[in-house]
């Protein structure tokens, strides 16, 4: 059988496992839509392109990290736009790979912090026609 938890609110409870939360914060993660302007002029999207991501931590017993990625980048950078759509696999690849290189214990030890500047780090490592700034989590899901 496995083990359900769900995220709402963005944090996990993980009272069975470790009796740890996986983010510190409690303030959520604005929705998508809810997203605030980053450019100068206010005008900004947000790449949602990545879809929901199902990464397997390195546990013995492989526990899966279910979550939705998304970010804001300014809206009239068209060339970025692209840049983004052309690299999505190697995004959500990286995202894979940073879980996967970790245990659930290691990943609720470095905080919702620690976690989003080092996918930021990462991800940004990626491009060549701009950055992004801030990364949100969307709903999660652990599967043990």
């Amino acid at each position: 059988p496995r083990t359900l938890w769900a995220f709402a609110g963005r944090h996990v409870n993980i009272r069975a496992r470790q009796g740890l939360s996986l983010f510190s914060s409690s303030v959520k993660d604005p929705a998508a839509a809810d997203v605030p302007g980053e450019d100068a002029s206010g005008s900004t999207a947000v790449y949602t392109g990545l879809g929901t991501l199902r990464a397997p931590t390195k546990d013995d017993r492989p526990i899966t990290v279910v979550l939705t990625v998304y970010f804001p980048y300014p809206a009239r950078d068209s060339a970025f736009e692209e840049e983004l759509t052309g690299k999505n696999r190697a995004i959500r690849r990286v995202i894979l790979e940073w879980f996967a290189s970790r245990t659930l214990e290691e990943i609720t030890a470095a905080g919702e912090k620690q976690v989003k500047d080092q996918l930021l780090e990462e991800i940004n490592r990626l491009f060549v026609l701009g950055r992004i700034n801030t990364l949100y989590f969307g709903d999660y899901l652990v599967l043990e």
